[in-house]
């Protein structure tokens, strides 16, 4: 082995490892004041944890909102906290500990299925370090590394396996249910009907199955989560929200905030007509990028005989964002959402999605009591968020709709082209 190759060995695992020292320290160095604040979902998934390891029942004996594979993030952390006596501190700990491994296995992902591994997982640890309030304390890592594996899975000609983890990515929350599309209009692209199938039948059946346990364990109690997000209100972050608050911030709208839910929702006049408008813009952003997804698909296909793991995270990127800018539930961390996949899109494009992500730590942590004060400048703060996001949903449509190249000048994929039995590309 060559010195060059050694070194580029050791340089990578100190990126792969850099995201769990960089939560675990975190941790460890935050007053506890400022983890019982910051940290706040913390004590909800401890309560939760404790409850399903006392032996109730999830939705019969104990309410929650979340769906039933959300108990596994909450419950690894109580296990490895036991020993200390499952104490706030020891939990968050542990916490941080599992989500830094997980940031780790992002890492490790990328070095697997990246271009250009090195530059990828750098950049992932820079994501990290921008998000780390969110990352080390809120369980969304989970299902973004789900995803990031199931694109992995696409990759590596294992679509059931991608299936899987989308279905497992559905059923601890929702929004991985959007890739499966994205998916499959690129098993279609490529006339690759057998993937379809298997990408379908994978998340499907672990849906189904997760699904049927929950209605044997629970009954009809185990619909509450479709409940509870179908009654939520316009939350404080969303782009919807924002909107609604400028306008409050220039005198001309009267609002204000509530907490309801497990989080701040705006309550002013048109906030009921816009939470209700926000489910048909998201379904018609998320339907809209799945159809420029296909036509770039399409021409990826036809120009080398397959797709580039960089279009499909383009596409998935951009589904993952439709999500965010139509939805009237919008917490700080669901930027975590499309993050993992962040590094595998061109430079410009990782600029512009770390910005989301800075801007995004600007409000959460560091402005929201300013926020929800209803401060003009936290306001202002939130809707260039909001509109950076918008921005980068934009381009990112643009690029599909294009079909812009996105690897180097000349090398549109690491791929070979398929042949036909002639020779000729297929």
């Amino acid at each position: 082995m060559e010195a060059t190759e050694v070194r580029s060995r050791i340089l990578a695992a100190g990126l792969i490892a850099a995201p769990l020292v960089i939560l675990v320290t975190l941790t460890a160095l935050t007053s506890p004041h400022d983890l019982a604040v910051l940290g706040s979902d913390l004590e909800t998934y401890r309560g939760y944890a404790d409850s399903a390891l006392g032996g109730a029942v999830p939705y019969s004996d104990f309410r929650l909102e979340y769906p039933p594979l959300a108990l596994l993030p909450m419950v690894v952390p109580a296990l490895l906290a036991a020993p200390a006596g499952g104490a706030f501190a020891a939990y968050a700990g542990a916490f941080a500990l599992v989500e830094g491994v997980l940031a780790g296995i992002a890492g490790w992902l990328l070095l697997r299925v990246a271009p250009r591994p090195i530059e990828a997982i750098a950049t992932w640890v820079v994501l990290v370090a921008i998000t780390a309030t969110s990352a080390a304390w809120r369980y969304d890592l989970w299902p973004s590394v789900l995803v990031l594996a199931a694109l992995v899975a696409t990759e590596r000609g294992r679509p059931g396996l991608a299936g899987i983890a989308l279905g497992a990515g559905t059923a601890m929350k929702l929004f991985p249910i959007a890739v499966v599309p994205i998916l499959a209009v690129r098993a279609i692209a490529a006339g690759d009907r057998p993937e379809l199938w298997r990408v379908l039948g994978g998340a499907v059946a672990t849906l189904a199955a997760v699904a049927a346990g929950s209605w044997v364990v629970a009954g009809g109690d185990a619909l509450q989560p479709l409940a509870y997000q179908l009654d939520r209100g316009l939350q404080l972050e969303s782009v919807g929200a924002g909107l609604l608050l400028l306008g409050n911030a220039a005198g001309a709208l009267p609002a204000e905030v509530v907490h309801r839910f497990g989080s701040l929702q705006v309550v002013a006049p048109g906030a009921d007509a816009v939470a209700t408008a926000s489910g048909l813009v998201e379904a018609a952003l998320v339907a809209g990028a799945c159809v420029l997804a296909f036509g770039a698909f399409r021409r990826d296909v036809r120009a080398v005989g397959s797709v580039p793991v960089e279009r499909t995270a383009e596409a998935t990127v951009a589904v993952l964002a439709a999500l965010l800018v139509g939805s009237k539930v919008f917490s700080i961390q669901y930027v975590l959402w499309m993050l993992p996949l962040v590094p595998l899109l061109r430079p410009s494009r990782r600029v512009l999605g770390a910005l989301v992500a800075v801007c995004s730590t600007l409000v959460y942590p560091l402005g929201y009591a300013g926020l929800w004060q209803l401060d003009p400048a936290m306001i202002v703060v939130l809707d260039i968020r909001n509109l950076l996001l918008v921005g980068f949903l934009a381009v990112l449509l643009v690029d599909l709709a294009r079909g812009t190249a996105i690897a180097p000048e000349g090398e549109v994929s690491r791929r070979e082209p398929r042949r036909s039995p002639g020779g000729a590309p297929a």
